[in-house]
């Protein structure tokens, strides 16, 4: 037993060590004003980015904080931290105009968020917080009904799924200090993509380095890591762009059509209402 402690208190130990210095450098700086922000919206690959963004955050010696929809983010938190990463944003969590920095916005066409969601809250994510409760109430029923009525539950019960589109339907696209991507974008070609963020937002990351921690938190690379897990089961299953078309009944898509054509057309997804 003390054989396996000692190595978990000294890791312990250096995480705080390293806390404690990127701060204490964070707070000496000069432009500790100016913040990094990462906004993005449930099953948006939003820790996939977190990891690349750690990374980075490490390199550079800036500490980060990351939140969501359940919590907002203290005075406190905003002046010890640099990287403010929101991974399921909730426009109640922080007023964003106040923060003076840059930051980028991913959004992901909401029919593959519907079904990302009904996979990941039937089978796979982890539930640790009691205020997601709704994932473990959604697996009780998802998991008694037919793959078709489970996606329509979700559409007609999931807050989860009402705040993704409300926010991404009420966010402002032309906010000069945020750059716009999207998730189909982001996986096609992380490279450049993330390259285009760090410069955008003026990080140092040299090229190396980036190729380095983007193969150390790819998909694939994660994918690998759940050994023997059943494809269907996985966290990371699929992640491809366009997978709705697999799981989308004739009234499923009437649903939708009639809920969120609007939505999709505003985000780009469709280029006309009969798809």
């Amino acid at each position: 037993m003390t054989s396996q402690l000692i190595p978990r208190i000294y890791r312990s130990f250096l995480r705080i060590s390293k806390r404690t210095y990127a701060v204490t450098n964070h707070l000496l700086s000069g432009n500790r004003s100016e913040k990094y922000l990462y906004v993005s919206h449930h099953k948006c690959a939003t820790q996939y980015v977190i990891n690349i963004l750690k990374a980075v955050a490490d390199l550079n010696h800036l500490p980060g904080v990351k939140c969501d929809w359940r919590r907002k983010i203290t005075a406190a938190e905003l002046l010890l931290n640099k990287f403010i990463l929101i991974q399921d944003y909730s426009s109640d969590i922080i007023e964003l105009t106040r923060i003076k920095g840059r930051g980028f916005h991913v959004i992901r066409d909401p029919r593959d968020i519907l079904v990302s969601m009904y996979f990941s809250h039937k089978k796979s994510h982890i539930v640790r917080d009691p205020k997601a409760h709704e994932i473990l109430d959604n697996r009780k029923i998802l998991n008694e009904i037919s793959e078709e009525e489970g996606l329509k539950y979700l559409l007609d019960h999931s807050a989860y799924f009402n705040r993704i589109t409300t926010e991404m339907a009420g966010w402002d696209y032309s906010r000069e200090n945020f750059l716009e991507l999207k998730y189909e974008d982001l996986i096609s070609d992380p490279f450049s993509r993330f390259k285009a963020i760090f410069s955008f937002l003026g990080v140092k990351i040299e090229d190396p380095q980036l190729k380095n921690i983007l193969e150390r938190f790819s998909f694939q690379r994660l994918k690998k890591e759940v050994k023997g897990a059943d494809k269907t089961v996985s966290h990371y299953r699929k992640g491809r762009p366009g997978d709705w078309e697999n799981h989308f009944t004739p009234d499923l898509k009437k649903i939708f059509k009639s809920n969120y054509n609007d939505l999709l057309l505003k985000l780009a997804y469709i280029e006309d209402v009969d798809w």
